[in-house]
């Protein structure tokens, strides 16, 4: 009987040490296909978050930085694990009926002159011209000839008034008309006009040219000179000459911004215009532009929740470029989370934007998102107590070893086991002690 109860107590020992002594690279194998398979359903079941970009610039922006931001953005909607959405904003609809209108005027005008009825023509065109220039975004933007009709409405007006004695009229009309035209010969003029002629292009053939730099805030607007599409701020226009300028910024989001400027080359040769444009009302620029300043917030502010859910996605990603020359802008990055309402991830890098590297804006992006969960849930540690907290945290693993609970149970049995064994052992007569450790059955 007693052989029996030695070899059982020794066969479960034996089982529970062995547990404990599993093969480690055994382990180790098993271990690491389990957690790829983990990784690979995870991955598939795991969603891509709609995750909204929006850029930030400071006042010294230049084309180099907004190129700098084409590259950085397309680079990362290049990123397959994100549902990436932008800002749907859209240019302010042209007024075609004022156009319409100065168009229909400015052939009534003409045809009236033509009948030599030169008084009822001249209020005609006077009207055309004023409505005309009264939408100079609907002006520059019509794609039904307008500017050409504006022009010769000009033309009409200086030719009309001249010849109803209205001198200042004409003289007027022909410094309009000379921004569009500053080569016109006085050939093309009536001889009775020379003295008009030569008081508006004298000046503008004595002063030369010069160039005219537009800025606008916020930058990356189109920009109208005299009605004609020239670029997007910021901008140099070169071979400028004396006259009038109409400068007309758009951006999709904001109202048109007009400004007419007096230019003269010769004090100063150069002139830089500064727009501003106005964010258009009932769109979604009322709370991005003001998220700007949440932007160093660790919880989410209310415009930037506003952002989110308005344009309906779990996460938000800002760029702010902080041009400090034209060898240097800084790039700011800000992760933000919806469904937890807090900035994930700042992280910033100094570029330079004369010189684009592929590399390093895959190195900003890859820094951008490392360690970044994209699921909502941000993982928990569990830190040690000061010096030992990575004692602690090895200890705090040992649950997730692959063998633990097997071996917790051979052990959890062997006790078991062995305790039985020794209160049966304990409460039966049939033994007697015979000193030392031994204990000896009759």
């Amino acid at each position: 009987m007693k052989n029996k109860i030695y070899f059982l107590v020794f066969l479960v020992q034996s089982l529970a040490i062995s547990s404990l002594w599993a093969s480690p690279k055994a382990e180790k194998s098993e271990s690491s296909k389990s957690d790829l398979k983990k990784e690979k359903v995870k991955e598939k079941k795991t969603p891509k978050p709609e995750t909204l970009i929006f850029s930030f610039f400071n006042n010294k922006t230049n084309s180099a930085t907004l190129k700098l931001k084409e590259k950085l953005v397309s680079t990362l909607m290049e990123k397959e694990n994100i549902k990436w959405e932008t800002v749907s904003l859209s240019l302010p609809s042209p007024n075609i009926n004022a156009i319409a209108e100065a168009k229909k005027l400015y052939k009534e005008g003409g045809a009236a002159g033509m009948e030599n009825k030169i008084d009822v023509g001249l209020e005609k065109i006077n009207q055309a011209i004023e409505k005309f220039e009264d939408n100079p975004y609907s002006l520059a933007t019509d794609t039904g000839k307008a500017l050409k009709k504006y022009r010769i409405a000009l033309k009409y007006g200086v030719l009309f008034s001249f010849f109803t004695s209205k001198p200042d009229i004409s003289r007027k009309y022909l410094k309009t008309y000379a921004n569009f035209k500053p080569d016109s010969p006085a050939s093309k003029w009536p001889a009775e006009m020379k003295k008009i002629y030569e008081t508006v292009y004298k000046p503008i053939q004595k002063s030369g040219e010069g160039k005219i730099t537009i800025v606008s805030d916020p930058p990356g607007a189109e920009i109208y000179l005299n009605y004609k599409k020239v670029g997007t701020t910021p901008l140099t226009i070169d071979k400028q000459k004396f006259g009038t300028k109409v400068i007309c910024a758009v951006k999709p989001g904001y109202k048109p911004s007009v400004k007419t400027e007096a230019y003269n080359p010769a004090k100063p040769k150069d002139k830089k215009i500064k727009l501003s444009l106005k964010p258009s009302s009932d769109n979604q620029l009322k709370h991005l532009l003001p998220a700007e300043m949440e932007l160093g917030q660790q919880k989410a502010g209310p415009n930037i929740m506003a952002v989110a859910k308005v344009n309906k996605v779990q996460m938000l990603l800002f760029l702010y470029f902080d041009t400090k020359s034209s060898q240097k802008t800084s790039v700011t990055g800000f992760i933000f989370d919806k469904r937890l309402k807090t900035r994930l991830k700042e992280y910033r890098m100094d570029f330079n934007p004369s010189s684009l590297d592929p590399n390093k804006i895959n190195q900003f992006i890859t820094n951008l998102y490392k360690d970044v969960p994209l699921d909502g849930k941000i993982p928990k540690k569990i830190e040690g107590p000061g010096l030992f907290s990575k004692a602690w945290d090895g200890i705090t693993s040992i649950p997730q070893k692959k063998y633990f609970w097997h071996t917790m149970g051979g052990i959890g049995g062997a006790i078991v086991i062995g305790a039985v064994t020794t209160i049966i052992l304990t409460t039966q007569n049939n033994y007697r002690p015979q000193g030392g450790r031994h204990i000896l059955f009759k």
